[in-house]
């Protein structure tokens, strides 16, 4: 994710970069930079948002491993793998 419009991905104080909001909410922070944002960034009502978003996004995607998913017609697949050469 890169975003250049909010914070220029500075980790200083808001507005936040959407990339060190979701940097720290996809735990990929040292313990220590994370321990000094998440106070900051929960107290922030913009980063907060991107919270939000980050986490309707994660779950959305969890959900759809719940479902079945039904097997890809065989008109389908024949054509699939002649693309990929097998």
């Amino acid at each position: 994710m890169t975003d250049e419009s909010r914070g220029a991905g500075r980790t200083v104080g808001p507005p936040w970069s959407v990339d060190v909001v979701a940097d720290l909410h996809a735990g990929v922070l040292d313990e220590r930079a994370a321990a000094e944002l998440w106070p900051l960034v929960n107290a922030d009502p913009d980063a907060r948002a991107i919270l939000e978003a980050l986490e309707s996004t994660t779950a959305d995607l969890t959900a759809l491993t719940a479902g079945s998913v039904e097997p890809m017609p065989a008109h389908f697949r024949g054509e699939a793998r002649c693309r990929v050469g097998q």
